[in-house]
């Protein structure tokens, strides 16, 4: 029997009747697997995800209606909202399953995504100051405690390096 009978054998007990079959099968396949590895990651850290999308959001209408008020609409500023919300979450997803996979890697969530989230709030308190919703006042005590904490933050973590 030639090879190519014995492999054409092959693929018709695999109900497969082509090499294009065959290929296209493995992809799928492929793309199922991948699919569904980050399904699992998705459904695992759904408050990450969510944590993101809601201040991605927030900033985002904050952001729209001080324009809207300043008339000063921008409908490429606005579509913006697309590749935030598609870029945070992508990133979210890839640093999730570089953790999962590599346990020493777990500082790595924190580390990337807080602050890109602090930024993102600060936005979101700065439009709604320009908004009037808060006052510069309230604005500064806010941007204050944020400040403070980082500091605080800062200084834990070094006077726990520093213990033998």
């Amino acid at each position: 029997m030639k090879d190519s009978a014995k492999f054409d054998t092959l693929l018709s007990v695999i109900h497969i009747r082509s090499t294009y079959e065959l290929i296209s099968n493995l992809l799928l396949t492929a793309f199922g697997f991948i699919g569904g590895y980050f399904k699992l990651i998705a459904t695992d850290n759904i408050n990450v995800f969510m944590a993101i999308t809601i201040v991605v959001l927030g900033d985002w209408t904050f952001g729209t209606l001080n324009a809207i008020k300043e008339n000063n609409w921008q409908t490429k500023k606005a579509m913006k909202l697309i590749w935030y919300l598609f870029a945070y979450n992508i990133l979210a997803a890839i640093i999730l399953a570089v953790e999962k996979g590599f346990h020493s890697a777990f500082f790595l969530s924190e580390a990337v995504m807080v602050p890109i989230i602090i930024f993102m709030i600060i936005s979101t308190l700065k439009n709604m100051c320009m908004l009037g919703l808060i006052t510069n006042k309230q604005l500064k005590k806010l941007l204050d405690n944020i400040d403070s904490y980082k500091s605080n933050t800062i200084d834990t973590a070094k006077e726990q390096i520093e213990q033998p």
